[in-house]
Formats: C-alpha cells, structure tokens, sequence
C-alpha cells in the first residue's frame, strides 16, 4: 500500500471505532484492535493520570456493556484527525465529540465529551489495526434536553 491509503486505513478505524461504539456491535469493535491491543482512559484533571485500563480484545469487548449501563444512546463525532506512518505502525492523534444520552424520570440528559485520542497502530499481514488507544477527555459538558426530544435506538442500519 502506498503512504495515503495507509493514512486513510488508519483513519478509517478511528470512524468505525464510532459507528461500533454507538451500535453496541462488540464483534465489529473488537475487529478494529489486535488481540493484544490495550484502551486507557485518562484523568480529565490530570491528562497524565490513568483512570481506567482494559487490556485485550475480551476487556475491550466489555465497552458495549458499560455504555448499556450508563446511556441510553450515544454518537460520537469524528473530527480532525493527524497520522504520522511508519512503515508497518503509525501513530494519530483523533479529536471526537460523544454524546451521551440518558432518560431518567421524564428528564433527558446529554453527557457531551470532548475527546482527543492518542492512538497507535499496527499493520500485520497487510491489515491496520489498533495496538493501543488512549482517551483523553479535554472538557464535558452536561446538558438537560427538551420535553420534545425523542432518543432512537442504540443501533441503526448498516451498522
């Protein structure tokens, strides 16, 4: 593969990382990472400061259940994004806007995270993949929504 179409594999898994997520499709999310792969989730106090660790493609799968728990819905938003490829690794930088809704009594809440993800990359056997991603939350914002807001399901097609 030439350079820009290992910058768009890349980039691709940043995207479906997002339709994964918001879909609770735990195969296609545990496809996008190596079996040995690790997510680690920053302090958003202390961007140095892990506060959260899953090793491994079985720990990663964990994610669908936890957003189940936590949310109704989510939609992360990808932004901007920059690579710098190396041979058969890569590193990026991902900015994304998550939302995070959820219904409690008659109130619906929106939990939006700002996120920048510091990830690195791995081709084996001619495929991308995660190696490691790391979440780093830059601010939050909780928002009340109006009476008229209808949440749609978690899922969707073509997901």
């Amino acid at each position: 593969m030439t350079w820009p179409q290992d910058e768009w594999s890349v980039r691709a898994l940043a995207e479906r990382y997002g339709f994964a997520v918001d879909a609770r499709d735990m195969d296609a999310l545990a496809a996008l990472f190596w079996p040995d792969a690790s997510i680690f989730t920053h302090s958003v106090d202390d961007p140095e400061e892990i506060v959260g660790r899953l090793e491994g493609v079985a720990a990663i799968r964990g994610i669908g259940q936890r957003m189940n728990d936590r949310y109704d819905t989510t939609f992360h938003f990808v932004g901007n994004a920059a690579y710098e490829m190396a041979g058969d690794e890569a590193t990026g930088t991902v900015n994304c806007v998550a939302h995070h809704l959820r219904r409690k009594d008659d109130e619906i809440t929106d939990y939006v995270m700002f996120i920048r993800y510091d990830d690195r990359y791995g081709r084996r056997e001619g495929q991308w993949r995660f190696d490691e991603r790391r979440l780093r939350v830059r601010w939050t914002e909780r928002r009340r929504l109006g009476e008229t807001t209808q949440l749609g399901p978690p899922d969707f097609p073509g997901s």
